[in-house]
């Protein structure tokens, strides 16, 4: 493959993602704005605030060490160490996906607010999206990281599809 076809291959690859990203973003705006209600603002930004506090501590910042090591490891075509990298990874981020899932859920019931469970589900969603993202990561195709941003997209756009289901709205 010549190096031109590549770099355009690259660059749809990465204006796909960034459209479907920002589509995303778009639909998430418009359905905020329209289910809730403008008493609900300031709650939403006081969950996405601690939500985002919680996403880094899913893996610590360590998906980018993680697809290096196995990259390095799949490079020397060491399999056993491969599969211990994804193995342990693999449960490190469910685990703490899983607890800050429950956080949120013990939240959720105590103030009776089911916006906290959601997020929490969706946190555990996001962490159980970390473990295929660093496995695309480790290899260095274009396709397979647009691949990665539907499978984040995903998430967000599964929350904002029940949204009608949850936000009161007026």
């Amino acid at each position: 493959m010549s190096l031109w076809k590549r770099i355009l291959q690259g660059l749809v690859a990465y204006s796909g993602t960034a459209m479907i990203v920002n589509l995303s973003g778009a639909l998430q705006a418009v359905f905020t704005l329209r289910y809730l209600a403008v008493a609900e603002f300031g709650a939403l930004s006081f969950v996405l605030s601690i939500f985002s506090i919680a996403a880094i501590l899913i893996d610590l910042g360590t998906s980018s060490m993680m697809a290096a090591e196995i990259a390095k490891a799949r490079g020397a075509e060491d399999k056993p160490r491969v599969r211990v990298l994804i193995s342990v990874y693999g449960r490190m981020v469910l685990g703490t996906g899983t607890i800050l899932c429950l956080v949120f859920f013990g939240i959720a019931r105590y103030r009776q607010d089911i916006l906290w469970a959601i997020m929490g589900l969706h946190l555990l969603l996001s962490a159980l999206n970390l473990v295929p993202h660093t496995l695309f990561l480790s290899h260095t195709r274009y396709r397979r990281s647009a691949a990665v941003a539907v499978m984040r997209s995903t998430s967000r756009l599964a929350l904002l599809a029940t949204l009608p289901w949850w936000a009161g709205g007026e």
